[in-house]
């Protein structure tokens, strides 16, 4: 009988690519950042002969989902989550006010029941697990859904909006991991602050987005857990990728000498 291998992935060092995307502008003595950094390799483990095969339980998960809307899309930061309850967390980033409703479902999105005259979907006629009526433009809410494994379908129902492709799928799957993801997040630094476009994130790659908005020096770091992006002058531009393989709370920072205790400070979560 052949031996059998189970390999367990342990909380891995992140990898950081850093791309810089901007003229040098000065002649300063600092070392040109290395464009990947691989830390730590994973651990492995064996099972030995007449071990048995762990079959694991996973207990209900919390999952924040980021969804932004805007004429007339939904865009995710993710798109599946474990049984459990999933906290939507709504940015309206629209010029016009717009519904979230989550439905469960197993028709195609575009293929919801629907009121006559494009009035949008009939609600008497589809299984509602959770709403928000309006969202203001500008303005950001939130629902706790409690969900069992299956597909759902995410909606704006103000009239028009589905009609014209305001709508999304969003499965809940039982399986163990869901598969990392690529996220674009643009992160503002200023006088004394950021300002980012997602501040929570699923598993996987993020790509950041820098621009320096201030008239000062600013960087966007992780510190140990991450590194950090170059220096940035006035009005320059960078793009700093990193690969959370663990959720949790990163505390980002600017590096400069004062800066952090002047409030560039903040808290990406990554779930």
């Amino acid at each position: 009988m052949f031996l059998r291998a189970l390999k367990i992935l342990f909380p891995a060092a992140i990898v950081i690519a850093v791309s810089l995307v901007m003229a040098c502008g000065d002649d300063d003595d600092e070392a040109t950042p290395t464009p990947e950094v691989t830390a730590t390799p994973e651990a492995t483990a064996t099972l030995r002969p007449g071990d048995a095969t762990p079959t694991p339980t996973h207990p209900p998960a919390t999952t924040e989902a980021g969804m932004e809307l805007v004429e007339f899309t939904i865009r995710p930061n993710v798109t599946r989550a474990r049984p459990g309850t999933v906290i939507f967390k709504v940015q309206n980033a629209g010029e016009l006010a717009h519904q979230f409703v989550v439905i469960r479902s197993d028709l195609p999105p575009a293929e919801l029941p629907r009121k006559p005259l494009d009035a949008g979907v009939d609600e008497t006629k589809i299984e509602i697990v959770g709403k928000i009526d309006s969202i203001a433009p500008g303005s950001n809410a939130e629902v706790s859904v409690p969900v069992d494994a299956g597909k759902y379908v995410l909606i704006c129902n103000e009239p028009g909006h589905y009609k014209a492709g305001e709508y999304l799928a969003f499965t809940v799957t039982r399986a163990a991991t869901i598969a990392p993801q690529t996220t674009d997040v643009n992160v503002s630094l200023f006088e004394m602050g950021f300002k980012l476009s997602k501040t929570t994130v699923p598993r996987g790659t993020v790509v950041f987005h820098l621009k320096n908005d201030g008239k000062l020096p600013h960087d966007f770091s992780f510190g140990s857990r991450g590194g950090g992006s170059p220096m940035l002058q006035a009005g320059q531009s960078a793009t700093f990728t990193v690969k959370f393989a663990t959720p949790g709370k990163y505390t980002f920072i600017c590096t400069v000498e004062g800066h952090q205790e002047a409030g560039m400070i903040g808290v990406l979560t990554v779930t």
